[in-house]
């Protein structure tokens, strides 16, 4: 956790997986935003490859800057796994770093459970190395706040 931490430092990181694990690639993209205050999307195959794959042209800048997470489950329909390879193929020419990962365990709530707890300690581990308290959470209570004035 801590050395993939350090691979999204100052990186724009989107998180995709098939069906199967799209809670941790949302769960990951919350605790990156929440814990690391740190920016990233999500998204699932074969959804993605409608029209998200296309956006990786530009703006240049940004695909330069970002790194990708693969998260594979064993359930993955083959198609899906097919289209998740070859989707790191055609986004690897981009020179865009892809870490493929996958769950640990026997059972299906094992595998998901251990890719989601995965990415709470990365997004602790990215929160050091971005000089931020993890458990900070201004904006969200001073937007609570100000509804609560509101009402």
């Amino acid at each position: 956790a801590k050395n993939l931490a350090g691979e999204l430092r100052n990186k724009n990181v989107v998180i995709y997986s098939g069906q199967f694990l799209s809670p941790a690639a949302l769960r990951w993209k919350q605790q990156l935003a929440e814990n690391s205050k740190h920016i990233a999307s999500a998204n699932i195959f074969p959804e993605l490859n409608h029209n998200e794959i296309m956006a990786w042209s530009h703006p240049e800048f940004l695909a330069a800057n970002t790194v990708m997470i693969f998260l594979y489950d064993e359930t993955d329909h083959a198609r899906v796994k097919r289209r998740m390879d070859l989707t790191a193929e055609i986004l690897g020419v981009k020179s865009i770093p892809i870490f493929k990962l996958f769950g640990n365990g026997s059972r299906n709530i094992e595998r998901l459970m251990y890719l989601i707890l995965l990415g709470d300690w990365v997004s602790f581990f990215l929160a050091i190395y971005n000089r931020t308290d993890p458990t900070e959470i201004k904006e969200i209570s001073d937007l609570k706040e100000r509804l609560t004035a509101a009402s």
